[in-house]
């Protein structure tokens, strides 16, 4: 069960992220989707900004 949230989403599989965000987006939740492999410290500074 999920409530409603505002939430960011963030990894390297865009397809699993759209998938979570359409989840939290019918729990009436809003969802920003951030693709960026978070090990590599460039992506990972560049998903915060």
């Amino acid at each position: 069960m999920l409530c409603a949230a505002g939430a960011i989403t963030t990894g390297k599989h865009g397809r699993r992220l759209d998938e979570l965000a359409v989840e939290l987006q019918k729990a009436g939740g809003t969802a920003l989707v951030v693709e960026a492999d978070i090990t590599d410290r460039a992506q990972a500074e560049a998903a915060v900004e």
